[in-house]
């Protein structure tokens, strides 16, 4: 039951279809992994996808396009314009950003840990050290971030973020 055209090892696992779109995985082991998918989904499984648990964030807004599970509570994930929080392995999501007119366009989101995290907002980063309770500038970036375009952070002074400048998107910087 291999998918594509190349004899990998890679198998379809359950559930098969679905009829939402899957954009963010996250596992935390061998066995446990939780899926971001369209309308605030989420599939949630703890025996290395045999079987999948569908439960939905209420408060997402369209699809979850980045999740992260520190440990089997804690998680946090980025829906739409906002980031959210759990700390019941992902029964009960509390909102910990959202945009604003002052701070429009979240563009990208990494969690480093249960209580750090960095939003990219337009071409500004902001950073969390409270698990979600309160959010600081922590620098201007030159050129737009586009949706999708990458921030990561290996601890919590060493980060990196891809941008474009102008409208080209040949012309990506990686700014650290």
């Amino acid at each position: 039951d291999v998918y594509g055209p190349f004899p990998m090892f890679w198998k379809w696992q359950n559930p098969r279809p679905l009829s939402n779109d899957l954009f963010s995985v996250s596992c935390i082991g061998a066995t446990e992994a939780w899926i971001g998918g369209g309308m605030g989904m989420i599939l949630h499984t703890t025996d290395g996808g045999n079987t999948w648990s569908t439960s939905k964030i209420d408060t997402a807004v369209g699809y979850i396009w980045s999740l992260r599970f520190m440990d089997s509570r804690i998680g946090w994930a980025a829906s739409g314009n906002k980031i959210l929080r759990t700390e019941d392995g992902g029964r009960l999501w509390q909102l910990s950003f959202v945009e604003t007119p002052e701070y429009p366009g979240l563009r990208a989101a990494f969690f480093l840990d249960a209580n750090r995290a960095w939003i990219a907002i337009n071409n500004t980063i902001k950073r969390t050290t409270d698990g979600g309770q309160s959010w600081f500038p922590e620098g201007l970036i030159s050129g737009e971030l586009a949706y999708g375009h990458p921030l990561f952070f290996s601890d919590s002074l060493h980060g990196f973020v891809v941008s474009k400048i102008g409208w080209s998107e040949s012309r990506t910087c990686v700014w650290k």
